[in-house]
């Protein structure tokens, strides 16, 4: 009996010694597998002091950024008279708004002049620190009511104050660049719609009002702080960095979230009980890193079609990854179309090397009387190099007519989604002035 004992509890050491040198093998693996790029964080620690979390609140915009969202009020719902909200779009820069339009957006704007007058007074912060903890449950969208500078720019230039519209232009651009550091893709994203929209409004400012040189270097300048390249590193680095804790064994997300379709509750906490404590976990995070470090070599890719592979190849570890293989990873970014933020990344891109491009020629116009035969006239007085089109690598299009010039990107075609159903929107991006 004591011999038979005696194996029982060797062979229960045995499996015990395999387990733990298997579990310690498994964590000094996940520690160490995965080359982290020079300069940026490897841990928790580290994403704290690349974001350091006090700036003199004197300097800091964020507060009144904040005061601002809690200060606006959303147009009515199904208000088809104010562009940018509720789905609407703003007239071609060759058209007129409609009375009706006109009559809504000055309204509109009235009603909301507090939040106006906090997103101005923000801009001209030199600085901007959101609070650490990230959006409290309740607190209204920071950039929301961002649109309105937008709007009081295409207002301003309808009524031909050129001043008027440049001033809310560069209130914009420092609005949507007040996320430059955030460390969330999301942000990443808010900057694009923000930017989008006031593209769209610079268009009809340069079609109703003449600017001097010296705002359209402003606006230039304010253009080339627009490129998010570097933020959206920021946001995955934060992602990879800041999910950390998740793999530990935190109890900050959900059992629904690791569990959704385990029902009895104590099979649930012993799934994820034993999860964590048989090294899964780690070599999940060892994945998730990996998969976060693949997705920044894939925006690296040139040409775009090579960007376009890699993000595809991305998105179906993703699809294919199972709540047993990848259930933090699947909590996190499930819902996350990585070739849609790569074509969208691109997008944003090629409308930013439009409007460049339209400034310069703007520029050209002023100093000369006329428009550029060619862009190659552009440079190099007004332009270092002619800005490529990011989808194709090759010069942007110029064409000139009878009511002024357009500059024109390839475009794409971008999906919106990749799980239980898609389909894809037709990014036309056309930069056209009509004066």
């Amino acid at each position: 009996m004591r011999r038979v004992l005696r194996k029982i509890l060797l062979g229960i050491g045995a499996v015990g010694l395999v387990c733990g040198v298997f579990r310690i093998t498994v964590y000094v693996q996940a520690q160490n597998g995965l080359p982290i790029v020079p300069g940026e964080p490897a841990t928790e620690e580290d994403l704290k002091a690349w974001y350091p979390e006090t700036v003199a609140e004197a300097e800091n915009a964020a507060p009144l950024y904040l005061n601002a969202a809690r200060a606006f009020a959303l147009p009515e719902y199904g208000d088809k008279n104010i562009p940018f909200f509720n789905g609407n779009e703003l007239p071609g820069p060759g058209d007129a708004l409609p009375d009706a339009a006109l009559k809504s957006i000055t309204d509109f704007l009235a009603k909301n002049a507090e939040t106006v007058r906090l997103l101005h007074e923000a801009a001209a912060l030199p600085k901007c620190r959101y609070p650490a903890e990230g959006q409290k449950e309740g607190e209204p969208v920071v950039g929301r009511p961002w649109p309105m500078l937008a709007l009081e720019a295409v207002l301003n230039a309808e009524r031909g104050d050129g001043n008027g519209a440049v001033d809310a232009l560069l209130a914009g651009f420092a609005a949507a660049g007040s996320l430059r550091n955030e460390l969330m893709v999301m942000n990443t994203i808010k900057r694009w719609w923000c930017s989008r929209f006031l593209l769209l409004a610079l268009e009809r400012a340069l079609t109703r009002v003449t600017l001097t040189d010296e705002q359209l270097m402003a606006i230039s300048t304010a253009l080339a702080n627009a490129d998010t390249a570097e933020e959206m590193t920021r946001g995955l680095v934060g992602m990879r960095c800041g999910t950390a804790q998740y793999f530990r064994g935190s109890m900050e997300i959900k059992k629904e979230m690791y569990e959704p379709d385990l029902p009895p509750q104590w099979l649930q906490g012993w799934r994820r009980q034993f999860y964590f404590l048989s090294g899964l976990a780690d070599m999940e995070r060892r994945r998730f890193n990996e998969f976060i470090h693949d997705w920044q070599e894939a925006r690296k890719l040139v040409p775009f079609s090579a960007r376009e592979d890699a993000a595809a190849a991305l998105q179906e570890r993703l699809n294919n990854a199972s709540t047993w293989q990848a259930p933090i990873t699947r909590a996190f970014i499930k819902e996350t179309s990585i070739i849609g933020l790569v074509i969208q990344e691109t997008c944003h891109k090629a409308r930013v090397a439009t409007a460049e491009m339209g400034l310069s020629i703007e520029r050209f116009r002023l100093k000369y009387g006329r428009l550029p035969d060619k862009p190659e006239e552009l440079i190099p007085e007004f332009l270092q190099v002619l800005p490529a089109d990011p989808f194709n690598d090759r010069p942007l299009s110029y064409r000139r007519d009878a009511q002024g010039y357009s500059i024109s990107s390839v475009g794409a075609d971008v999906p919106h989604a990749q799980w239980d159903h898609s389909w894809v929107t037709r990014e036309e991006i056309v930069f056209t002035v009509g004066r």
